[in-house]
């Protein structure tokens, strides 16, 4: 689980000129942990798709974002995924011969042979291909070959849980000071 703590620079200052107006202080700061947060989410996307071979759209739906008055929560849930939504070749089995089975997860690596007893196996809609994996010399049982899931990749990341941080810092600031200015009437 990966927590991050933030304080907002200059927040004594900026609730100073706004403390007169009734609610303006919980006003600016709602507004400010929201900005944050989606921040946050934005960070993590593109941190995450710069150093692992998945599709953004497959990171946003996974995290859960919860506003409250004066906090919000993130939460990034989601199982192990198939090796296939990272990337993996072929797509689909040739029309004839053997073939090799390759993929990767991380960006850094590349595409790295997934054993001699992989294969692509029919889903049940018949349109796709998963990956599959002999569990002894025989034919069946088969078992899925399985990558690591998105709270996993996000968590480990020492260099994405800082980069989360920063932004929600940066966010906050600027967007509790922003909020001030037009709640004053400096800015529209």
């Amino acid at each position: 689980m990966v927590e991050l703590k933030v304080d907002i620079k200059g927040f004594e200052r900026a609730a100073k000129l706004i403390a007169h107006i009734p609610g303006a202080v919980a006003k600016a700061r709602k507004y400010a942990v929201s900005k944050a947060l989606t921040a946050v989410r934005a960070t993590a996307v593109d941190r995450t798709t710069e150093e692992y071979y998945v599709k953004g759209k497959e990171i946003r739906s996974s995290i859960m974002m919860q506003r409250a008055q004066d906090n919000a929560r993130m939460i990034i849930r989601g199982k192990r995924l198939l090796i296939s939504h990272y990337i993996m070749s072929p797509k689909a089995p040739p029309k004839r011969g053997r073939y090799n089975l390759m993929g990767a997860v991380k960006r850094a690596g590349g595409l790295k042979p997934l054993g001699d007893r992989a294969f692509l196996m029919r889903t049940r809609t018949g349109k796709k291909y998963a990956p599959m994996r002999r569990k002894g010399r025989s034919r069946l049982p088969v078992e899925p070959i399985m990558a690591p899931a998105i709270p996993q990749i996000i968590g480990d990341n020492d260099m994405t849980v800082e980069a989360m941080t920063k932004a929600a810092q940066e966010a906050m600031t600027q967007e509790f000071q922003r909020q001030a200015m037009r709640i004053l009437g400096v800015i529209r």
